[in-house]
């Protein structure tokens, strides 16, 4: 049963994604497209990657799908700023700078975790645990891999103060 709610939530989801997709793109040149259409792409790739690591069944599988997720996890909060910039008509000069640090930081992230085998930089290990709902992957984080996330999640937040103060 809880199978059958999940890939239902996961279509509806899709859908409205790829909704947001075309609208972004049904806007032609307009500046709030490219950012539009970004948020819909990274949360695209979040979605469908969450849901290819539910369906996984190794650990190298799901630790995989983890890490693809990750690529969505983390350019999510650079899309959001650049939507953000373009709504709110920040300043050039510093929607540059800030686009360019987020980004660069998500870029970052997303190469650590990818390499995370070859330096343990941003995690320590990862298991394999069962609960009601099927298998889930653990994963034990390093202190530095918790402060550069947390980082990217803070972005969003930056990005969202933006929209609220214009």
């Amino acid at each position: 049963m809880y199978y059958n709610l999940i890939q239902f939530l996961f279509f509806v989801a899709a859908l409205c994604l790829g909704f947001l997709f075309y609208y972004g793109s049904m806007l032609g040149k307009k500046k709030l497209s490219r950012g539009i259409r970004f948020i819909a792409v990274f949360s695209m790739i979040w979605l469908v990657s969450a849901f290819a690591e539910i369906k996984a069944v190794s650990p190298e599988a799901m630790l995989f799908w983890r890490n693809f997720t990750q690529i969505g996890v983390c350019f999510l909060p650079a899309s959001t700023l650049y939507f953000a910039s373009e709504f709110t008509e920040m300043r050039r000069r510093s929607r540059t700078c800030w686009r360019i640090t987020v980004s660069a930081i998500a870029l970052i992230a997303v190469i650590l975790l990818w390499t995370n085998e070859a330096h343990h930089l941003m995690r320590l290990s990862f298991s394999v645990k069962e609960n009601k709902l099927g298998t889930i992957l653990s994963i034990k984080s390093t202190l530095f891999g918790l402060v550069v996330m947390s980082y990217v999640s803070a972005s969003h937040f930056v990005s969202e103060i933006f929209l609220l103060n214009f």
